[in-house]
Order: structure tokens, then C-alpha cells, then sequence
């Protein structure tokens, strides 16, 4: 299977608190539920996976990670 550059939990965590890539699944907030989506966060070695758009979000379940591109450089 082929993964285009994203990395399994299961395999490695990204550097503790780099901004990454991530697919997420579960419920951030009571009306909410995503599946497979694609979300801004970082790893904490005490918290957990930090999600970027729901920072108070304690469960989510971040299955595969995807470090993010350097920027463009200016001319």
C-alpha cells in the first residue's frame, strides 16, 4: 500500500509539538463528529494530539500524520 508521505501512528509520532497534518476521528464538541478529517495539529508527550481547530478536544483520534511543507522561499 502506498502512503504518499503519510506516517502511521502506529509507526512513529511526529517531534513533540511540531504542527502537522493529521486525519482525525471522533467528537470535539456534542453536535460534532468527523471522520477522516484533515486537521492542523501536534503531538504532547502529557496531553496527547493537540487538534489546532478544537484545542480542548481530549479524545481524538489521530490515525496517520503528514509533516507539513516549508514554506515558499521569497524572491
Amino acid at each position: 500500500m502506498k502512503n504518499n508521505g503519510w506516517i502511521s501512528v502506529n509507526d512513529r509520532l511526529p517531534e513533540e509539538f511540531e504542527i502537522v497534518l493529521c486525519i482525525v476521528n471522533g467528537k470535539p464538541k456534542t453536535n460534532i463528529t468527523l471522520r477522516n478529517a484533515y486537521q492542523l495539529g501536534s503531538w504532547d508527550k502529557t496531553e496527547g494530539w493537540i487538534v489546532d481547530e478544537y484545542p480542548a478536544w481530549e479524545d481524538a483520534i489521530v490515525s496517520w500524520w503528514h509533516p507539513l511543507p516549508e514554506p515558499p522561499e521569497e524572491d
